[in-house]
């Protein structure tokens, strides 16, 4: 196989999805996987928790995977440690204290004390009671999703009011998939996660679901719509792009 061929781009992004697991393949990288598609070229791409997945033409043999792998052995290596140095903070949550939580686009460290009335409050850290740790994850969920519903709530309100929009009510929902979506009723619903983001990033999406109620598609004049109102929207739609993945408690 040419070079040209060969290795067509090394680059880092987040895999969605996984079509064929290599167990039979000689490096034992973390998660080692392998994503055949009608694609003529190879992709080496490191995952955000550091595992190597590689994207392979659908006639891909086994050695030539190895070989690849083989050649490119160390900035392999290389790369995964530079990842999971960057995503430390965004692996699963322990709920240690010291660990960090994002809110509104700041990193906040966590602390654990015995004596508290609410179970979570935010001042300059994260205080979580003691007797909340055994449901940490659940107590973070509900704590930002009031967070969301206020700050979704009041930044959709002004939004709408200054840009002429018209909607029917706000919802905060535990969506997997999409930060927001705008449904047939005029109901708008955002992702509780988005609240950890920059309040830039917000307004983008809010921006962005209150343009669906004109524009149900995302064509050429849906896009101009929402430029009209945020010029700068394409910086906010890239960071969600490349930082989505982080927003996790």
């Amino acid at each position: 196989m040419r070079k040209s061929r060969e290795l067509h781009a090394l680059r880092l992004y987040v895999v969605r999805a996984i079509d064929f697991s290599s167990k039979d393949l000689r490096y034992n990288f973390p998660v080692f996987q392998v994503i055949r598609t009608k694609r003529k070229t190879f992709a080496l791409v490191i995952n955000p928790d550091g595992s190597l997945t590689v994207r392979a033409p659908l006639r891909a043999t086994k050695k030539q995977i190895n070989s690849l792998i083989e050649k490119h052995d160390q900035w392999i290596r290389t790369q995964q440690e530079k990842v999971l140095e960057a995503n430390r903070n965004f692996l699963p949550k322990k709920y240690t204290a010291g660990e960090t939580f994002l809110y509104l686009g700041s990193r906040a460290p966590l602390e654990i004390v015995e004596r508290q009335a609410a179970s979570l409050v935010l001042k300059d850290k994260f205080y979580i009671a003691s007797r909340a740790l055994p449901s940490a994850q659940e107590t973070f969920k509900e704590w930002y999703r009031k967070q969301a519903y206020e700050v979704f709530s009041q930044r959709t309100a002004q939004h709408a009011s200054q840009n002429g929009f018209h909607y029917n009510t706000v919802r905060v929902k535990d969506m997997k998939t999409r930060w927001g979506s705008c449904s047939s009723k005029g109901n708008l619903n955002f992702n509780l996660r988005l609240v950890m983001a920059p309040l830039p990033v917000i307004d983008y999406v809010i921006i962005h679901e209150l343009c669906h109620l004109k524009v149900k598609n995302h064509s050429k004049d849906f896009w101009s719509l929402v430029g009209s109102h945020m010029p700068g929207y394409k910086e906010h739609l890239s960071w969600l792009k490349h930082n989505g993945h982080t927003l996790i408690f």
